[in-house]
């Protein structure tokens, strides 16, 4: 939230990247949207506001509520539920006649999802449950898991049946992978990297941690960027300069 657009590759996902930012309430001028001051993006964003450096990018903003209903459904093999987004969660444990049923990857890349918390959403299936109705964020692209109409209202969520309660607003950050990017950044990084890697027959590192591994890294370009400071101006100069 500094201005910059980031384009690397998304490592473990397959479109884009997202994350959930607490919703915080304020006016936002034009002279904050347009300000490239980290304070003033990251303000616009928890506001729900895509700042000006933001727009025309692989960055979007989306503000969401909890409006549509939905469910989570107990398949018929006993031992996975489907959430109403499509996605299938399997079983983390049982406490006694309740089985719990969660998914990690799923909740992490959803983009409308049916809890206010950044952790993974775990739902609980009684013996005679099969069917645990939830309040979803934003406005899902397709439809959702539609709820039986002979299926009575689970009396043991609070969330839906309290009156006194109103779900937090929460922010979507989404960034899409820009290949173009990523291709400009590759020819500009890995060729150097490559050089420095091959040249003193740095293949692979002798020390194990991350300081003896970047202390070792450390020495193989120090190495490298003095003998190409003697190729460029020269030892004579070189040492003048020192």
């Amino acid at each position: 939230m500094n201005g910059i657009v980031p384009n690397v590759a998304l490592k473990y996902d397959k479109n884009e990247r997202l994350y959930t930012v607490d919703y915080e309430e304020s006016e936002i001028t034009e002279k904050i949207k347009d300000s490239k001051k980290p304070e003033d993006i990251q303000k616009c964003i928890k506001a729900g506001v895509l700042p000006t450096c933001y727009e025309n990018t692989a960055i979007c903003v989306e503000l969401q509520e909890k409006s549509m209903l939905s469910c989570f459904t107990l398949n018929d093999d006993g031992t996975t539920v489907t959430c109403p987004m499509g996605n299938i969660l399997s079983k983390v444990r049982a406490k006694g006649n309740s089985t719990w049923f969660k998914n990690k990857d799923a909740c992490r890349q959803c983009p409308n999802k049916c809890t206010g918390s950044k952790n993974a959403k775990t739902v609980s299936f009684g013996p005679n449950t099969k069917y645990v109705p939830v309040l979803m964020y934003g406005s899902p692209s397709y439809n959702l898991n539609p709820i039986p109409h002979n299926i009575p209202m689970n009396p043991f969520n609070h969330t839906l049946d309290r009156k006194d309660y109103y779900p937090p607003k929460k922010v979507v950050l989404k960034i899409k992978e820009d290949v173009q990017k990523i291709k400009e950044r590759m020819c500009l990084s890995e060729h150097p990297f490559g050089t420095v890697k091959w040249y003193q027959g740095a293949n692979y590192l002798l020390c194990k941690g991350k300081e003896k591994a970047t202390a070792e890294l450390g020495l193989s370009f120090l190495a490298y960027n003095l003998k190409r400071a003697i190729n460029l101006i020269g030892l004579r100069e070189l040492i003048k300069a020192i």
